[in-house]
């Protein structure tokens, strides 16, 4: 059998871009609406909301009445009939341009990958399944990331010291670009955006010791203002310990959609940044709330009464904003960091 030979076999026994949960799950993110004020605003618990999530229950016809009215506030003209069309029909009730928005791809058959590690690889060849869906994703989404982003989150020293970095977000055709300088080390890498997050692999390009991995939930519409997810790289000890922290990236500056950053800002930038670091001025700038949620927890009650035992940065309790729906927290907290660098 030829490698991935056996996914070609796969099938999906439920079509995930017809069913109610996976619908919804669109409709909260594209809404900018989390789980504990969509329970609020229709007066159910939030481990009912939980469950509709999840597939296990549907809403009754009560609550699917008062859904919809939520949702027809922001889209007017949508009803209770939108819920049951075709997928197509769906997006375009929500102002989504094609069945992409709610469709998942049948999964394809992995080409089988050379043996050794020819120079000619592409990440393609590695994840294709992957990639065929970002690749779906970016011709729809692709716009709504790039930019210059102060990334916040503690340090991997383990000495409990905040940092921040300039973080450019690019397009280059039909790829996403990420770059993230520190003084000692320089990762240059890729972004995957499968399912509205976006997953991002990057290589030390300057001492090779080390990858940088994120995934940070995505925005369904309007441009990414703040984005909230996991960083997990190595420490730079002797022994290259492996960890992992809650990171928040919030937007400063705009590039065009295939602007390649200029290097001599980012330097400076950079040095600026850093500087705000040494006189520990990260936290001060970006607001109690913002230093409070990527403060590391675990055991952190979680909807369906039981506490989460790893790192976990659900959407139900993110901070990602977009610019249909701008967050003033967020955009005093963007406002101040732009002060600070000067832009």
């Amino acid at each position: 059998m030829q490698p991935g030979q056996d996914r070609a076999n796969l099938r999906f026994v439920a079509d995930p871009a017809t069913s109610f949960a996976s619908r919804l799950d669109l409709v909260l993110k594209l809404l900018s609406i989390g789980r504990t004020r969509l329970a609020a605003d229709i007066g159910v618990d939030k481990s009912l909301v939980s469950r509709w999530l999840s597939g296990a229950v549907h809403p009754s016809s009560h609550n699917l009445e008062r859904i919809t009215r939520l949702v027809a506030a922001q889209r007017p003209g949508f009803s209770m009939l939108d819920w049951e069309v075709e997928a197509a029909q769906f997006a375009a009730r929500l102002g989504l341009a094609g069945p992409a928005a709610v469709t998942t791809a049948a999964p394809v058959p992995a080409p089988a990958r050379p043996e050794g590690v020819a120079a000619t690889d592409t990440l393609a060849e590695w994840l294709p399944l992957s990639s065929v869906q970002s690749h779906r994703e970016m011709l729809r989404d692709g716009n709504r990331y790039p930019g210059l982003y102060v990334q916040i989150n503690h340090r991997f020293a383990n000495t409990g010291k905040n940092m921040a970095g300039i973080v450019p977000i690019w397009r280059q055709g039909d790829q996403l670009r990420v770059r993230f300088d520190g003084p000692f080390w320089g990762h240059d890498g890729r972004i995957l955006i499968i399912g509205h997050q976006l997953f991002m692999i990057a290589e030390d390009s300057k001492l090779a010791e080390g990858l940088w991995f994120e995934i940070l939930n995505g925005v369904a519409e309007g441009k990414a203002l703040s984005m909230d997810g996991v960083f997990a790289s190595v420490q730079h000890d002797r022994a290259h310990t492996p960890g992992a922290t809650m990171c928040m990236l919030l937007r400063v500056a705009d590039l065009e959609p295939d602007q390649i950053p200029d290097n001599d800002r980012l330097v400076a930038l950079q040095n600026r940044i850093w500087d705000l670091c040494e006189q520990d001025q990260v936290a001060a700038i970006a607001g109690p709330a913002i230093m409070a949620h990527v403060d590391n927890r675990l055991k952190v009650p979680r909807d369906d009464g039981a506490v989460d035992i790893h790192l976990r940065a659900p959407a139900s309790r993110g901070m990602t904003t977009n610019s249909v729906h701008p967050d003033p927290m967020i955009m005093a907290a963007i406002a101040r960091w732009q002060a600070a660098l000067g832009l």
